[in-house]
């Protein structure tokens, strides 16, 4: 069975961007470090943009690979990279990752578009927490990448 440890939701900011990427990682007991990050499948040669996200201009994926791998990736770029420690219980922290991997293989099934303001990776993630924590949040604060530090926290 798999068991998480702890979870860190780690914001990476863009460096011509006021925005960043949101995603998850989980240290499991087994002592891997996973990410899962929920992004725009931005082909080779294309540049993201989050005006271009606003039409269907990219589908949705759901990343899943070792922390390290995002982390070096960001070092490389010069991105700035902030991390928080969710507060949530073990057995959360299990349902968000299985829930997490879930929506990866939904993803792989049956695309999306992804929505710079709607379907992102801020609203991906906080989706989650909130499904885990039930709680409500402000969806407009959730919208928008670049009030995500401040969004983070309050988690």
């Amino acid at each position: 069975m798999i068991e998480v440890k702890s979870a860190r939701l780690v914001y990476a900011a863009f460096k011509r961007l006021p925005a960043g990427h949101v995603f998850v990682i989980f240290q499991l007991s087994s002592g891997e470090d996973v990410a899962i990050s929920p992004e725009a499948d931005v082909r080779p040669g294309v540049t993201f943009s989050l005006t271009k996200g606003l039409r269907k201009t990219y589908s949705l994926r759901y990343a899943v690979e070792r922390s390290e791998d995002f982390l070096e990736q960001y070092e490389l770029e010069g991105r700035r990279v902030r991390e928080y420690p969710l507060d949530l219980s073990g057995e959360q922290l299990t349902n968000l990752y299985i829930k997490m991997l879930a929506r990866a293989e939904i993803l792989s099934n049956h695309p999306e578009w992804y929505h710079t303001l709607f379907n992102s990776c801020v609203t991906n993630v906080m989706n989650h927490i909130d499904e885990i924590k039930m709680s409500e949040r402000n969806a407009l604060r959730r919208m928008l990448p670049v009030l995500m530090p401040r969004l983070l926290a309050h988690v």
